[in-house]
């Protein structure tokens, strides 16, 4: 009965996530984007995806032969590029701002499928609904408006936690080349290695 229970709670959770994202595209649709984020109270920024657009503008300052962690004129709002240079990989793979608003959904949908990945294989209906209240919180939410990557960082030590519970030594070392990762994107996933300690 337990373990019905908590397959119960996730079905939950899974339901209620695609109700939630189905209702707020309907949101968009019908009542406008800019009035949707305001019932989180969420300030909006044009373009969207503000904060992602540091790191795909980079594209437009680097062809212009500057260093956006200096100087970045391809961000609408003329913001260096405040991230690990390691970001600047996608510079040379041609991803520019053209890339942002898929790049966006894409960590969006990532941060969802993170949650689901690093819960237990059981829960309970209660914590689904805390849960859900959690991701559809004016918090989360600001990150996803502002295409944040934090979400994508959440993914991957998601992949980390994943993997570090399973008793395979080729999937816990590829749990630590995930956690390296996020790492290498932004320095405080380091707290993240002491799953490392735990582990042993």
């Amino acid at each position: 009965d337990r373990m019905i229970h908590g397959m119960n709670g996730r079905k939950t959770l899974l339901m209620a996530m695609w109700l939630g994202v189905f209702l707020l595209g309907d949101l968009f649709l019908l009542y406008g984007y800019d009035n949707t984020w305001r019932l989180w109270n969420i300030p909006t920024l044009s373009p969207s995806f503000a904060d992602l657009r540091a790191i795909t503008g980079a594209a437009d300052s680097y062809a212009l032969g500057y260093d956006p962690l200096v100087y970045n004129p391809g961000d609408p709002w003329g913001r260096k590029m405040n991230y690990p240079r390691i970001w600047q990989v996608l510079c040379a793979l041609g991803i520019d701002q053209r890339y942002t608003v898929l790049i966006g959904v894409l960590f969006a949908a990532l941060f969802i499928a993170g949650i689901f990945l690093s819960l237990p294989e059981t829960i309970d209906n209660a914590t689904a609904y805390v849960l859900l209240s959690a991701v559809f919180s004016p918090a989360v939410l600001l990150g996803i408006e502002r295409g944040n990557t934090d979400l994508f960082i959440f993914f991957l030590l998601s992949i980390t936690i994943s993997l570090f519970s399973t008793n395979s030594k080729r999937l816990t070392a590829a749990g630590s080349a995930s956690l390296l990762l996020a790492f290498m994107l932004k320095l405080y996933p380091l707290f993240g290695s002491l799953i490392i300690v735990r582990r042993r």
